[in-house]
């Protein structure tokens, strides 16, 4: 099974280096935490200056533990383009006994993502994230 997500942005070079913040959160079947991979496309536009070196440091945590690291590039953006950036995220293998932790636990696993231009930091979306018992939401 391959689960996949949207989701878009603008980057437009006043933003780099305000540090803007999104946050969220979301529901998922606790069967999403037995997948073996998922992928996310991320649709942004980039503005009137190019964009070199993006990169995307995402984060995910149950309460204070770090259940994976990931670390994406996107080496260079046209001016006044709109683009499509497929992630492909490799997802940790869990213990049913860690699984019934996060769905006991809405709100407790939790992701930090930072995007970065020409390692300026310009977003940080932190997101919360609850897992129901039920197969599908």
């Amino acid at each position: 099974f391959f689960f996949k997500q949207k989701t878009a942005y603008e980057i437009a070079q006043r933003l780099v280096g305000s540090e803007m913040c999104i946050r969220d959160r979301s529901t998922w079947a606790k069967e999403f935490l037995r997948l073996k991979t998922i992928g996310t496309t991320v649709e942004f536009r980039v503005g009137p200056t190019e964009v070199k070196n993006l990169r995307m440091i995402e984060r995910h945590y149950f309460g204070e533990k770090l259940l994976q690291s990931y670390d994406f590039t996107f080496g260079y953006c046209i001016p006044n383009s709109a683009n499509t950036w497929e992630l492909i995220y490799s997802l940790p293998k869990l213990s049913e006994a860690e699984i019934n932790e996060m769905v006991k636990n809405p709100g407790k696993t939790k992701s930090d993502s930072f995007y970065f231009v020409e390692n300026k930091l310009f977003m940080h979306h932190k997101a919360e994230y609850e897992y129901t018992p039920q197969l599908f939401i």
